[in-house]
């Protein structure tokens, strides 16, 4: 029985992780709530995942509110800059559904499509790095641009994963809304997780060749 509440066995480490996972989502989604700051609440949860990953025994509770001091102002100008991009592709995709038809209808939701996608394949490397690295914002998204363009195959599942709550709640309205305490407890944490794991490997190699001795 000690060796099941041991803090080493595996059973006691993936029970700490889930609800520190619960943690960090309840935390998220409080800090929210204020809408302008979303950016603010994302850019902190995924400083706390990173932590996680490099550093377990590291209080992600503490790194979280650490992180949403430190990154406040320029996520929180990076989420007021996606706020009108994303409600002009969500309302210009509403108009063209209800009230237009034909060849360029389709051309116009290609166009809304990459706005949308490229806004959120930026965004999947900008807001780790802002949280990260201590840069101007024009050099962070100059540098987010460049990642998100050079890993296709990581930007893509970034991409998917950022518009996985999206998809659900079109495509299966009902399914979500009975769902909707999984992503209030534990959702958003777990994207936010599986991202980082994506995007921190990038990161850790830039970080490496870095610090390579220059000949």
């Amino acid at each position: 029985m000690s060796k099941l509440f041991n803090s080493n066995n595996l059973f006691m480490q993936t029970v700490d992780r889930f609800f520190t996972f619960c943690m960090l989502n309840v935390l998220t989604v409080a800090c929210c709530l204020p809408i302008l700051t979303v950016g603010a609440a994302l850019a902190a949860c995924h400083k706390a995942m990173q932590e996680m990953l490099t550093d377990p025994e590291a209080n992600a509770g503490k790194v979280y509110f650490q992180a949403f001091k430190k990154c406040f102002k320029q996520a929180t100008i990076l989420w007021l800059i996606n706020l009108p991009i994303f409600a002009f592709v969500f309302v210009d995709a509403i108009l063209l559904h209800y009230n237009f038809s034909g060849p360029m209808t389709i051309v116009t939701y290609i166009v809304l499509a990459l706005v949308g996608v490229l806004t959120l394949g930026v965004d999947a490397y900008m807001f780790p790095m802002i949280c990260r690295y201590e840069d101007t914002l024009k050099n962070h998204f100059s540098n987010a641009f460049y990642l998100a363009t050079r890993n296709l195959l990581r930007t893509i599942p970034l991409v998917i994963l950022s518009l996985c709550p999206l998809l659900i709640a079109v495509c299966s309205p009902n399914f979500f809304f009975k769902t909707v305490v999984l992503w209030v407890f534990i959702g958003i944490s777990c994207i936010v997780f599986l991202q980082t794991q994506l995007v921190l490997p990038v990161l850790l190699k830039i970080e490496e060749a870095d610090e390579e001795p220059q000949e």
